[in-house]
């Protein structure tokens, strides 16, 4: 056997055996629940801001997870129901909510805003929430309208189909 057969049956044997011995690893995931300070089991939504944080909503309000310690948010604390079935992040860093009974309200520097003037002005179950662009957040009614929220909720305009 000529030496430069014998140098790539010997490259390709160590391959081989490398790879044998190389595994994927595992993903690192641990359960939360309850007894790690959230507040309920049931988890509707969860999402990353862009500082890291971890936000879940559920039947029991809003949950902010830093890695260790959770900071929830319900009624006591300014939300308009427990019940929260969706938030997002907007490009400006505040986290906009959608409750079960068709409100939407935000989280903007830890502290809630119900929006409660914007929810009676739209005068209509918000059945979904979208982020449009850094300032601006789009609300689907029931009532077939799309309304666009621009300067923290507190003007906006109706779009007609």
């Amino acid at each position: 056997m000529s030496p430069q057969k014998l140098t790539q049956i010997l490259v390709v044997g160590v391959i081989v055996c490398s790879s044998l011995l190389l595994q994927a690893q595992e993903p690192a995931y641990r359960q939360i629940t309850v007894e790690n300070g959230l507040p309920s089991n049931t988890v509707y939504r969860v999402i990353q801001d862009k500082l890291g944080f971890i936000w879940t909503c559920g039947d029991a309000g809003i949950s902010r997870f830093d890695g260790k310690n959770f900071l929830n948010f319900g009624v006591k604390e300014g939300l308009q129901d427990n019940e929260v079935i969706k938030i997002i992040e907007d490009g400006q860093g505040r986290i906009w909510y959608q409750t079960l009974k068709g409100r939407v309200g935000v989280i903007k520097n830890g502290k809630c805003n119900d929006l409660k003037d914007l929810n009676d002005k739209v005068g209509a179950l918000i059945f979904d929430i979208q982020v449009c662009n850094d300032s601006c957040i789009v609300l689907f009614t029931e009532d077939e309208r799309v309304l666009h929220i621009v300067n923290d909720g507190v003007e906006f305009t109706a779009v007609t189909a």
